[in-house]
């Protein structure tokens, strides 16, 4: 009996013992996951802004590849934890539903050189082609270029039409109800870009050669126009204006929704003569809001 009550004792010791080492484990666990850095070899994060189109190297507003997808600009900070080699932005990704998303052409064609060693901080922003479906919530930036792979949380910042992934910059374009508004962009004297919002005061299409006659009472007043070819031997589109003096403008340093605009920046009365051969074109004047 005596014998007995010894071994059950030795028994219940083992058990608390047990207990006590599932419970440091326990909180081990919990702690590491409250801290990404003790968890992955590189602490990661992002801000994301969603853009409906993007300006690059082209002066037009470029769609994101892929239907039904949407521009991520995200903009990540990156620390090496414990990654011997340093942290290039390739093997950045975003990770949603068990998806890996890569930069595009568009978001490697701006990125600095990010180095990151062991023990340093960096930021960079990259450009993602995401489908429109994936919430920013249910998403990651994830670091693969080395083992293990480290992850990190991403937040939304803001919505906007048009990004410039040149010039970094967001170019926010709010329609007037029952107005039409595009942005153009024209260079400054200095190189500085300048983006002009403008909503459409006139407008015309056709597949003939034309002549107009359209009065200007507000300046900077902007011809965008273009075309798509209706015959496969030759097509062309040629614009041209003339005020009442017959000037023409002065070609312009500015670029719309097509890469054909021309600035009238005198008020009176102009005749334009739109001249195509085999094509089907379109023309608007626009003025700022």
């Amino acid at each position: 009996m005596k014998e007995r009550l010894v071994w059950t004792t030795r028994i219940a010791l083992v058990l608390v013992m047990l207990m006590v080492v599932f419970a440091a484990c326990t909180n081990s666990s919990q702690n590491s996951q409250s801290s990404p850095s003790s968890r992955y070899s590189a602490s990661l994060s992002g801000r994301v802004t969603t853009a409906e189109k993007m300006i690059c190297y082209t002066h037009d507003p470029m769609a994101p590849i892929g239907v039904g997808n949407i521009f991520w600009v995200v903009e990540i900070s990156v620390k090496n934890v414990s990654y011997s080699q340093p942290i290039s932005y390739y093997g950045l990704q975003i990770v949603a539903n068990n998806v890996a998303y890569i930069p595009g052409v568009l978001g490697n064609s701006f990125a600095e050189p990010f180095n990151v060693s062991l023990g340093q901080s960096a930021q960079l922003t990259l450009v993602f082609s995401i489908p429109r479906t994936v919430a920013v919530g249910d998403a990651q930036i994830c670091y693969s270029g080395q083992a293990p792979a480290s992850y990190g949380k991403l937040s939304k910042v803001s919505a906007i039409s048009v990004y410039d992934c040149v010039a970094k910059s967001a170019i926010n374009v709010t329609p007037t109800p029952n107005t039409e508004t595009y942005v153009i962009r024209c260079e400054m004297a200095s190189g500085r870009p300048v983006y002009m919002q403008l909503k459409t005061i006139a407008s015309w299409q056709g597949t003939s050669s034309q002549t107009k006659d359209f009065t200007v009472t507000q300046v900077p007043c902007i011809i965008n126009y273009g075309w798509q070819a209706t015959s496969q031997i030759s097509s062309s589109v040629n614009v041209n204006a003339w005020d009442s003096h017959n000037m023409s403008p002065y070609p312009s340093s500015c670029w719309g929704i097509s890469t054909k605009t021309m600035e009238l920046d005198k008020e009176g009365k102009y005749t334009i003569e739109i001249n195509s051969v085999g094509a089907q074109w379109w023309l608007k004047i626009g003025v700022e809001q």
